[in-house]
């Protein structure tokens, strides 16, 4: 005899005439609540009673109600994926896989609303990021070779109070577009506590770095650099030739000397070589096609007329 027999609730016809009536309209983890079931039961009388989609194998979890969708639409572009993950009762993953679905980040980006600030807040961060920020572009590799890229602003200071009332200025609304995190320096005697404020990827640096171009000095040219780049890649499309000779351009432009960014560069300039060798091969094999059938096309046209 068993210590802890497993004692399986029964199913009434109620409650199957509810699951039939309400799945797949309502997610399993919503009927799972209304029935005080666990996940696992509901899923198990689904199968119990086929009524899994005929279009889907398995939908799941996956289903996404009217509702939730239409929260999604309105929320995106003011709520991070985590606050709606949570107000959804989601995993963020299934949320970033359904806008993706949706594509609601090429229309968030095909309407990015200007940041709210006064011309003095526009000109004190924009000192700050002269004097102790970076605008810079971060390289994802694959098998050694870039793959994609991650626009990014970074400013640094010994001050947190500064550096949080810039990210509440340019949080948008309930949207956190900037983090905050610490550094200790060991360098000298007194260990000094360093805080950097960044802020990354396309919706969060364009509105940023648009407000502040005017009163930029310093950091104004990478920072046209980094328009340059943005204005010729198309979003969720491939890197062209352009964007990545826009890319190594903002990169040389910043000149960093540390041995990595050095590295990056060599890296960085032999890649873009090697794209510009490929261009120019596939174009001459393409000329070279086009001589030979030439003669063979005026012949026949000469045929043809006489």
């Amino acid at each position: 005899m068993k210590d802890n027999p497993i004692i399986q609730k029964r199913w009434f016809l109620s409650e199957i005439e509810f699951l039939r009536e309400h799945y797949p309209e309502l997610p399993m983890h919503r009927i799972g609540k209304i029935l005080n079931r666990s996940y696992k039961s509901i899923e198990s009388q689904i199968r119990r009673l086929k009524l899994y989609s005929k279009n889907r194998k398995r939908e799941r979890f996956l289903f996404w109600s009217p509702d939730e969708i239409r929260f999604l639409k309105e929320k995106y572009s003011k709520l991070s994926l985590v606050e709606i993950a949570r107000i959804l009762h989601r995993s963020v993953r299934s949320v970033e896989s359904k806008s993706r679905r949706l594509k609601l980040r090429q229309q968030a980006i095909c309407n990015i609303e200007p940041l709210n600030l006064t011309e003095t807040e526009k000109a004190y961060i924009a000192g700050l990021l002269d004097g102790e920020g970076n605008v810079n572009i971060s390289i994802i590799r694959r098998h050694g070779k870039p793959l994609r890229v991650i626009p990014q602003v970074e400013i640094s200071n010994t001050n947190k109070e500064v550096l949080e009332w810039i990210a509440e200025r340019v949080n948008q609304g309930n949207r956190r577009i900037s983090r905050l995190r610490r550094y200790t320096d060991h360098r000298f005697s007194k260990p000094l506590d360093n805080y950097y404020l960044s802020i990354s990827g396309r919706l969060a640096i364009e509105p940023f770095l648009q407000a502040l171009l005017p009163y930029l000095h310093i950091k104004k040219l990478p920072t046209e650099c980094l328009f340059k780049f943005l204005k010729s890649h198309i979003p969720f499309e491939p890197y062209t030739l352009e964007d990545w000779q826009n890319i190594l351009r903002l990169r040389e432009t910043i000149n960093s000397r540390k041995d990595a960014h050095i590295e990056s560069r060599r890296i960085l300039r032999h890649f873009v070589k090697e794209l510009e060798q490929t261009g120019n091969r596939r174009e001459k094999d393409f000329r070279g096609l086009i001589n030979t059938f030439e003669p063979s096309l005026s012949r026949e046209t000469h045929d043809h007329r006489s």
